[in-house]
């Protein structure tokens, strides 16, 4: 009788196993990649809304002037700050700016309604930089800058701090 041509089944098993490391590994290379994939995705993610948080923040504050016509803002060092606008689609109306630890939001208040402008927020210092501007030592020193830094984390994997000084273009107490 002729020899046949074909697989044994030791050949065919020793090709199953070395097939099946190659997918396991394949498949672990795949899930880290998918992983990284993801981690990236957030992070840019939370940076474009930090973005818009900072930009708002910043043009909030920088057309801040005092409340009720006068140019006294309200601070409560690393909480909030209470004002009204120059600007003209915002004035009207009493507006603070808050973090909110037990949600670790910040929110914009206006006028009694308040909008949120960011989460996962794990710190948030606000503070205020004076100096006389006006060059009358009698009535206090101005406002020169608001100090906000905030640290947005997603779940303890992805963390970035902000760090602003703007300066407002009302005199302001």
């Amino acid at each position: 009788m002729g020899r046949q041509s074909g697989f044994t089944l030791l050949e065919l098993i020793i090709s199953m196993v070395i097939m099946g490391i190659i997918l396991v590994v394949g498949s672990m290379f795949f899930a880290t990649m998918l992983s990284g994939y993801n981690t990236a995705r957030q992070g840019v993610e939370y940076g474009q809304m930090a973005e818009i948080a900072v930009d708002r923040i910043v043009y909030e504050l920088k057309n801040a002037t005092g409340q009720a016509g006068g140019d006294t803002v309200a601070v409560v060092a690393n909480t909030s700050v209470t004002y009204e606008s120059t600007a003209p689609v915002l004035s009207g109306s009493t507006r603070i700016i808050s973090y909110d630890g037990t949600t670790d939001t910040i929110n914009l208040s206006v006028a009694g309604t308040s909008h949120l402008l960011l989460e996962n927020v794990s710190a948030f210092t606000l503070g205020v930089t004076r100096n006389d501007l006006d060059g009358n030592a009698g009535n206090g020193n101005e406002i020169s800058s608001f100090d906000v830094s905030f640290t947005i984390t997603n779940y303890g994997a992805y963390s970035q701090t902000f760090t602003m000084q703007i300066a407002p273009r009302e005199f302001l107490r």
